[in-house]
């Protein structure tokens, strides 16, 4: 499935996700702003092996990972990821054998961390900047091959900028 300039806005769901579920497809383009997922542990994307270029991922809410779930192959890159929340002790995003390039994840709140890169992902040129009210980090890594390279992480507030269990950080700016 290819979805190319489409505006996907006010979904609201008590199962899976609120806006997007999907398997080896490309979004380009495109907004998803403003979608609820109204249950617990769910998310706005849900993104399986999928391409994701160009899009805004804006003022989305769940309990828990208010913007996307990102796994097994996937590509986010030149995205606006802003104004997302989660009201749980959870994270913004979650990526997992994923490439992150050039994305800006801006004035993003909730109770847990902003983003959490975990196994062979790779972040790359990203902003990350205005976070607010987060309890945990604005960046949580774990796994040894997850790395950050690049990235400017300024004028956020969080208990820690960068948690980082093994992976590896070269290049970045945290600032603020």
């Amino acid at each position: 499935v290819t979805v190319n300039n489409c505006i996907i806005r006010g979904n609201k769901a008590t199962n899976e996700c609120s806006a997007i579920y999907a398997e080896k497809s490309t979004f380009k383009n495109s907004q998803i702003v403003g979608n609820t997922f109204e249950g617990d542990m769910r998310y706005t994307m849900c993104l399986f092996n999928c391409v994701v270029d160009g899009c805004a991922v804006k003022n989305n809410t769940s309990y828990s990972l208010s913007a996307i779930y990102a796994i097994r192959g996937s590509s986010i890159t030149n995205c606006e990821i802003e104004g997302n929340s989660s009201t749980s002790n959870s994270r913004g995003s979650y990526f997992e054998d994923t490439k992150v390039i050039n994305c800006k994840f801006v004035n993003t709140s909730g109770n847990g961390s902003a983003v959490e890169l975990s196994g062979p992902t790779v972040m790359r040129g990203c902003l990350f900047k205005g976070n607010k009210d987060v309890t945990l980090n604005i960046i949580y890594m774990m796994g040894n091959t997850a790395s950050l390279e690049d990235c400017q992480i300024v004028d956020n507030s969080s208990t820690s900028s960068l948690l980082c269990y093994y992976g590896k950080i070269n290049r970045c700016l945290i600032k603020g």
